[in-house]
């Protein structure tokens, strides 16, 4: 289907978002204590090659930003330039992207965060304007943040992405293969674009966490920066943890989220992480009252779907919503146990799982396409050359086929997420990006202060993995979190709050009592949502209003709120101004356009404050929209949901939005 079970390639952090087209970008400036040169290796005097050893100065190159800025933030962007292999400067070099964004107080802490991206092989600066508020923009209140593209990845040049890998992905959509011919095809497109890379001059064995980390060295360096914080999701926290050991100089402390310890044997263990968080995630449904009464038989109910659908595989749509393109394919039973195991990355993907399941065993398959087609999306966010180079270099190096076979054994649950073994080590011995010093497989020790974060359900780097990680840091605070997947610090305000109090004080163990208000997942189940609603004020088109939103529910622009999941549970409270439309059925035309409805199938009219309701429902969701006349301004209220939770969500969300309303 979208993608085959490939191990290799499913230790990355969750993104999910959907991205707009690639807009100018603008001219900054670049900080005050950068170096400059135009070509580092033809103009840099200091360049030279000494008996036994090779020495460099890194340069720092202000540039323009070559991504889309978040809104309202200052950001100064340029290029970290060192060799490629640090042994032979003389060889190549890489630019690295990097952006800075100042503080927002006017006596910042001189020691900057510095966040280290996932995958490995994820882009960091791709994105931002849609994760900067939730994700990066506290740390502003104290600190400079820098955020990477690491070498190999996004902006940073050479890129280490695989277009030959994208097409064969799309090109295996709609076919039907066994395993076996997946990798054969899948591999051959790795073959074509290590080739492509080789001819480049690319050395993909430099492309590594050790090579990473001593990039992170230097960006210190050449900023000027005497201490820096890290903060690490997945991958990133092994990045961490390789530069805590290689280049300490200058780390004042370092947040591990999702930990990955180095003396972790990833590629034998998944199966197992695996298999707990399927546990994980089935138990904590039948210990829901609502979840347990609904869905009784879950674990029951998704077996038999994985194997109704491997007997006679559904046709789908897989969208790839950066392009707005759309792919027949073939659903299988083996595809939907990794889409389970992806969702568990995501606290918010959780909660709507069951439902999904249950839709999908009556055989409305719409809730697992939209599934597949976030994870489709965000594969294009990912350098897949980079990732291989590290994960063959530092993780496959240490294991063997026979020992992920004897682990599959032991929990076959989850084998339909390995198909061929086999051919995924294959992929590694083709792709020939060495084997990693034995130093790379042992446990990091160290004094450095450390806040350790793991989430119950998440399936790739379990809260084991970072307690594991805290018994050699001697400085070290470990928390786990109930109710959250991978990338906890990213998912709610306890763990964020922790955070900030740590890099306050990173020598003090962080006031957790918070964690005790977290909560198992509220799934959602229809006939049994319970929403709490809290007034807030929010400006739309030069309006003030004064409206209601659901507790938990996440900002997604002016006046509109995305509920938990897929982003399909939204509620608009908009105003207008009257003039600026001839009729309210004019407006109606065309929010109906814009929803991509043909029309409204129902409309009628509430006296008290001269509501227009109006209802449609297409394949996946359904709507219900209210217009009214407010003085000299037009009321907007629209509730968008999937057709079986429409009627819970007008009662408790849509019907008192209509109520608070109000232009201030």
């Amino acid at each position: 289907m979208w993608k085959r079970s490939f191990p290799l390639a499913i230790a990355c952090a969750f993104l999910l978002f959907a991205c707009s087209a690639s807009e100018e970008s603008t001219v900054t400036s670049a900080p005050a204590n950068a170096t400059t040169a135009t070509d580092p290796m033809e103009t840099n005097p200091s360049v030279t090659l000494k008996s036994g050893a090779s020495t460099y100065t890194p340069i720092y190159e202000p540039s323009d930003c070559e991504f889309i800025q978040p809104d309202g933030y200052i950001v100064e962007c340029g290029y970290l330039v060192v060799p490629e292999n640090r042994a032979d400067p003389y060889a190549g070099v890489v630019r690295i992207h990097v952006a800075i964004f100042p503080s927002t107080t006017n006596s910042p802490s001189l020691d900057p965060v510095i966040y280290l991206e996932g995958g490995p092989g994820g882009h960091a600066l791709d994105g931002l304007q849609f994760s900067f508020d939730q994700r990066f923009a506290p740390f502003l209140d104290r600190n400079d943040l820098i955020v990477f593209d690491q070498r190999g990845t996004g902006m940073s040049t050479p890129s280490l992405a695989c277009p030959e890998v994208r097409q064969t992905e799309i090109d295996l959509l709609n076919q039907l293969l066994t395993p076996q011919q997946q990798t054969a095809r899948y591999n051959q497109s790795l073959a074509e674009c290590r080739d492509r890379l080789t001819a480049d001059g690319i050395d993909i064995a430099q492309y590594n966490s050790s090579s990473n980390a001593a990039d992170l060295a230097d960006l210190r360096t050449v900023l000027g920066y005497e201490e820096i914080n890290l903060y690490g999701i997945s991958y990133g926290t092994r990045l961490a943890l390789t530069a805590m050991r290689d280049h300490p100089a200058g780390i004042r402390s370092v947040i591990l989220d999702s930990a990955v310890p180095l003396d972790i044997d990833l590629p034998e263990q998944i199966p197992s992480t695996a298999a707990r968080a399927f546990d994980a995630f089935f138990d904590s449904c039948s210990a829901s009252i609502e979840c347990g009464a609904s869905y009784p038989d879950l674990k029951e109910s998704f077996t038999t779907l994985q194997s109704t659908l491997n007997a006679s595989p559904a046709s789908v749509e897989i969208n790839d919503f950066l392009t707005d393109t759309s792919y027949p394919a073939y659903l299988t039973g083996d595809d939907v146990a990794l889409l389970l195991f992806q969702s568990l990355y995501s606290e918010s993907l959780i909660p709507i799982l069951p439902d999904m399941i249950d839709d999908a065993s009556q055989g409305s398959y719409s809730g697992l396409s939209d599934l597949a087609s976030i994870f489709f999306t965000n594969d294009v966010f990912m350098s897949i050359g980079m990732h291989l180079s590290v994960q063959c270099n530092e993780e496959y190096a240490f294991s063997s086929v026979a020992k992920v076979e004897a682990e599959i054994a032991l929990h076959p649950d989850v084998a339909p997420l390995f198909r061929d073994v086999a051919g995924d080590f294959a992929a590694c011995t083709l792709w020939n990006s060495g084997s990693a010093d034995p130093i790379e497989n042992i446990a990091v020790a160290s004094s450095v202060p450390t806040l350790v974060l793991g989430g119950q359900f998440d399936p790739i780097t379990p809260p084991q993995y970072g307690e594991r990680a805290a018994t050699t840091l001697s400085n070290s605070y470990f928390f786990t979190y109930p109710g959250l997947g991978h990338g906890v610090s990213t998912a709610h305000p306890c763990p964020l709050s922790m955070m900030l109090a740590f890099l306050e004080e990173p020598g003090a163990n962080p006031e957790d009592s918070c964690i005790t208000t977290m909560k198992e997942p509220v799934f959602i189940v229809p006939g049994a949502i319970s929403v709490d609603l809290i007034s807030v004020t929010e400006e739309t088109f030069g309006l003030t209003l004064s409206v209601v939103i659901p507790t938990g529910w996440k900002w997604a622009g002016p006046g509109q709120w995305n509920a938990p999941g897929l982003g399909d549970t939204v509620l608009l409270q908009q105003a207008l101004h009257a003039n600026d439309y001839s009729s309210i059925h004019d407006m109606a035309d065309d929010i109906a356009d814009s929803i991509g409805i043909r029309e409204w199938q129902t409309w009628t009219y509430q006296e008290e404050r001269n509501w227009n309701l109006f209802e449609a429902s297409d394949e996946k969701l359904s709507y219900v929209f209210g217009l009214a006349e407010d003085a000299e301004n037009l009321l907007i209220v629209l509730l968008a949901a999937p057709s079986d939770l429409i009627a819970d969500y007008e009662e408790q969300v849509f019907a008192p939005a209509l109520e608070a309303i109000r232009v201030r």
